[in-house]
C-alpha cells in the first residue's frame, strides 16, 4: 500500500518541481530588481539587498531569475562573484 501510494503521486512530481524551479527564478529576479531599484536611488547599504543574500538566493535556486537580471537589468553586471 505505501508503493502504490507513492506511485501515484510521482506523475505530479516534474509538475512541483518545475513550478518550483519557475518561482525560485521569478523570486530571484524580483530581488535583483528591487535592489536594482535601490542602488540608482542611491540608497542607503542597510535599505538594500547583500550580495551575499543574493548569491545565496542565486545558488538555491539555479540562478536562471539571476541570470536574466543581469542581461535585462544590467544589475551586478560588474562583478565577477555573479559570473
Amino acid at each position: 500500500p505505501m508503493l502504490a501510494a507513492l506511485t501515484a503521486y510521482l506523475p505530479a512530481a516534474p509538475v512541483l518541481v518545475g513550478t518550483a524551479y519557475a518561482t525560485g527564478a521569478f523570486v530571484s529576479f524580483a530581488l535583483m530588481a528591487w535592489d536594482k531599484a535601490r542602488a540608482r536611488a542611491k540608497a542607503h547599504p542597510r535599505e538594500r539587498i547583500a550580495e551575499r543574500t543574493l548569491l545565496l538566493w542565486t545558488l538555491a535556486t539555479g540562478g536562471l531569475g539571476t541570470w536574466a537580471a543581469l542581461a535585462v537589468l544590467r544589475h551586478k553586471s560588474q562583478h565577477a562573484s555573479f559570473y
